[in-house]
């Protein structure tokens, strides 16, 4: 485990990275119901995002608040453009964000750049003592399954820790599917069920050609 992840589970309880695991994947199932029964197709996929993103970042305090000492606070963008949750356990900080690809970094935001800036300083001496670096950034990153059915389930669900000035990631993150491999099974379908889903999919659009 690199010393990124060890910091990490050092100082977020593993309830909570279940927790929070979980919510995605409920929330991306949930943003596909609604979306598609309400919508359109070509409508309902792209509301499906924005319902996704609100709901999951709505249910962020809920769960900090189930734990002692953990902390969530809700944040406007710059220019009043919108908020975003900030979860605080330990040295750690948290924040969500859905991207296109794992190894893809969210799109530059000034709240990231702070974040990564003041606080992905070495959190570690060359001694293995704490340095002066006040907390260590990290986002919690998912993805759309581009084989999901109606965008249904993710890809993958990381924790990633961007680099000082957010435009790389340090190292390979954390793969919460991996971790907690009961939530996978739940909401995740199997890869020959994921195969069958690509194949239809493909002959769908060949006989729509």
């Amino acid at each position: 485990m690199n010393q990124n992840a060890k910091v990490f589970d050092a100082n977020v309880p593993a309830r909570l990275q279940y927790a929070l695991t979980k919510s995605v994947l409920e929330n991306y199932k949930e943003a596909s119901r609604f979306c598609f029964r309400h919508f359109a197709a070509p409508q309902a996929k792209d509301l499906s995002g924005f319902f996704r993103r609100a709901k999951i970042e709505d249910e962020m305090p809920g769960i900090a608040a189930l734990f002692r000492d953990i902390t969530d606070d809700i944040q406007r963008y710059e220019n009043n453009t919108g908020f975003y949750h900030e979860i605080t356990c330990g040295v750690v900080k948290l924040t969500q964000s859905c991207i296109s690809d794992p190894n893809a970094v969210p799109r530059y935001a000034k709240f990231r750049a702070t974040l990564a800036h003041n606080g992905q300083l070495p959190l570690f001496a060359s001694t293995g003592n704490p340095t002066d670096t006040k907390y260590a950034y990290a986002i919690l990153t998912h993805g759309v399954d581009l084989n999901s059915d109606k965008r249904s389930w993710p890809a993958f669900v990381k924790i990633q820790f961007p680099n000082e000035t957010c435009t790389e990631y340090l190292d390979e993150g954390i793969d919460l599917l991996g971790r907690f491999a009961d939530l996978k099974a739940q909401y995740v379908p199997s890869a020959k069920v994921i195969l069958r889903l690509k194949q239809r999919r493909i002959r769908k659009e060949k006989e729509g050609a």
